[in-house]
């Protein structure tokens, strides 16, 4: 994996060079097998790519610092358009803050691949 690209620049999400700390698997087709992934954000973009055939289901953690969050989010995975529309805000967010003390996204959304 390689550190994400951000486009506004707030570090704060950024992590150790190999992690992202707003992409998380959900659900995987096969147990124990490590999936490869670079994920990018630009604008209201965020493009994917990632190892076919291991997981079912990626939760991407989303802030108004990364995307403007009143626009269209567009999300790609292997180059194919996924997603393409609003985010809901008003989602349950305490099972993640309990997870993490200093969690600090506004938003989530799930993503079957």
């Amino acid at each position: 994996m390689n550190s994400a690209n951000w486009t506004f620049n707030k570090d704060v999400y950024l992590g150790p060079r190999d992690r992202y700390f707003w992409v998380k698997a959900k659900d995987f087709i096969q147990e124990k097998k490590v999936a490869a992934f670079k994920a990018n954000i630009e604008k209201n973009k965020i493009s994917i790519n990632i190892d076919e055939g291991i997981i079912k289901t990626l939760r991407l953690y989303l802030s108004q610092n990364m995307l403007d969050l009143d626009k269209e989010i567009n999300v790609e995975i292997n180059g194919n358009l996924i997603h393409s529309d609003f985010v809901q805000r008003n989602k349950d967010m305490s099972k993640e803050i309990e997870n993490d003390s200093g969690y600090l996204f506004d938003t989530y959304i799930d993503i079957n691949l």
